[in-house]
This record gives C-alpha cells, structure tokens and sequence, in this order.
C-alpha cells in the first residue's frame, strides 16, 4: 500500500501552527510533498485562497474559526477546518478520512454567460467535444435550472440514453453504469433534461461522473449556481467584447470576486469590440481564451474537426492549458 502524501499550503515555513501540522501528519507515516499534484491530502491556512490542486483539503488555524472561515471551507469542499492543538483527534481523523478517499476526481471546468446571448451553452459544448476529439473520456453535464437546451444544441434528442429525470439513484450506486448509460455523441457522454429538484442528486451525479471520466464540463447558471461550482476549476465566463456587454460581466465578475471563487474569461471577439487586455482589467481576471464567431451553419459537438477555427480553435488551445495543469489527458 502506498504512503499517503500531504501538501502545506499556505502555511509559514517557521511558527507553532506549521510545526503542529507537520507533527501530526508525520505522526501518521504521511510524507510531505512539494508538488500539490502528487498529493492525496492538502492542509492549508484560512488565510489564503484555496489551492487549485484536487486533493482533498483540510483547513489549519490557530484561532477559532470564524462564520467567514465557515464559509469558505464550505465554498471550497474542505472536509474539515481544525484548530490547533485543540482538534489535535479530530485533524488526525480528518487526516486519515481524506488519505482513504477515493483517489480519482477529475477536472471540473464550470462554463457560464457574463450576460444573455453571451454563448456559454456553446463553448461548454465545444470544449466538451475537443475532449472528445482526442478520446478523453469526458461528460458535459446541463447545470441550468433554465437550460435543457443541450440536447437541441448538440442535436442529440434523439439519441438514445438518461436524462436528468431518469437517473435516480444509479449515480450514487454505480458511477460507471451511469456513464454508459447517459447519451454519447461524438465521444462525449451527455446529461441534460430538466433538473432534479432535489439539490443532493445533482451533486452526487456531478460527483460520480468526476470519478470515471477524465474531465467533466458543466453548463451553469450564476444566479442559481451549482454546489459543485466552488469546486470548479476553472471557472469560465463567456463575455462578448462590446463596452455594454462586457459592463455586464463586470458586474457579475465583482460578485465572483467577493464570494471568493477563481474565474478566467472566455472572449468572444468582433472587429470593434474592446481589446483583451481591457476586458480583463475590467472583469478582474485573466482572459483564458479569445475567438471570432464560427459560421451559424456548425453544430457545436459533432463532428469536431481539427480544421475548425474560431471556438473549436480556442477549445483545443484552452484543453491543452487543462492537461498541462491536470498531469495530461
């Protein structure tokens, strides 16, 4: 059996709260590593933004946690925030819990509009089949309580296969039965149809599609954001570059920002729009992908050419950025 590896995030190299970390995960056999990649476990300070690795994360703090420390675990899926050396049991609990999870979870890019007609569903879509072009093993999941508008899109209502209604319990039970179970086109399993009411079968789909597939790609909607949405990484915004337009995604930028959550643009450019560097002082974050528009007559998802340009161009720029970060694909 392999020895369980933890990453220091954060922390300072010198004081009481790094020596009592490094304390109880040496106790434990761990080994500490450099590389967040290599690890199954992450311990971080709440003081600083949560790392973009996908091990598991317990927070360490000196004091007692505050309602916005809360929060914040909350909002990044820590599976326990402990104070130090007064949870000495529980951190060590916390620290064999999250070394024994499951080992597999994959990439999550959440892709949403900065303002309507902005082309999220689109993009999501097109990234979703680049994945596919390149036979990783990937889902695209409808996250819009206003959506079902995917299977239209993707032109896959009649292909047959499970939608939202129909999963029930299976993604709980059997993740890899209901990964062949929900329809494929062009190498992409999709999930869509009206949303379950119930907040706790979304998540637990999201969740078992995370552990079998090597990237998932889900369609949201800011004003009703998904739980899963803090776990996104990145989290994309699609903004067309008209001064009006990108005003809009601004706005919904400087709530991102308050809320804490890691985003990136995705431009969609004109010949008179505003320039890139413009759009990301505006929104506060980076522009992660920029295009022209493909001609209306192309259908996002199938039949993925590597001769596409614009979106298809971008997707396939933007999924080689992913596999460098993720280890590959």
């Amino acid at each position: 059996m392999e020895t369980p590896t933890c990453y220091l995030h954060g922390l300072p190299a010198h004081g009481s709260l790094p020596q009592a970390v490094r304390d109880h995960v040496q106790a434990l056999g761990y080994t500490l590593v450099a590389d967040p990649a290599q690890a199954a476990v992450t311990v971080a300070s709440l003081q600083h933004p949560a790392p973009s690795s996908h091990a598991r994360l317990i927070y360490a703090t000196e004091t007692p946690p505050t309602a916005s420390d809360w929060a914040r675990a909350l909002r990044y899926g820590a599976a326990a925030v402990v104070r130090l050396p007064q949870d000495s049991a529980l951190f060590l609990t916390a620290l064999r819990e999250a070394a024994s999870a499951p080992a597999k979870r994959s990439p999550l890019v959440a892709i949403a509009s900065g303002h309507g007609g902005a082309g999220a569903s689109s993009f999501a879509a097109r990234l979703a089949g680049a994945a596919g072009a390149k036979n990783v093993t990937s889902a695209l999941i409808d996250l819009d309580p206003c959506g079902g508008y995917l299977d239209t899109l993707t032109a896959s209502g009649n292909v047959p296969g499970l939608r939202w209604p129909e999963i029930g319990s299976l993604a709980g039970e059997d993740p890899a039965a209901l990964l062949a179970a929900l329809p494929l086109v062009d190498g992409v399993r999709i999930l869509t149809g009206p949303l379950p009411p119930d907040a706790a079968v979304r998540e637990s789909a999201v969740s078992a599609l995370r552990s079998v597939c090597d990237l998932v790609v889900t369609d949201c909607n800011l004003a009703c954001p998904p739980a899963c949405l803090s776990d996104a990484y990145p989290l994309l915004l699609v903004t067309r570059d008209a001064p009006n337009q990108v005003a809009a995604s601004a706005l919904r930028c400087r709530e991102l920002h308050r809320e804490g959550y890691r985003a990136g643009i995705v431009l969609r450019r004109s010949r008179l729009g505003l320039p890139a560097a413009e759009v990301a002082k505006d929104c506060g974050f980076p522009v992660c992908a920029e295009f022209r528009n493909n001609r209306r007559a192309l259908v996002p998802l199938l039949d993925v050419s590597r001769r596409r340009t614009g979106a298809d161009a971008a997707c396939r720029s933007l999924l080689a950025e992913l596999g460098s970060v993720h280890g590959g694909f």
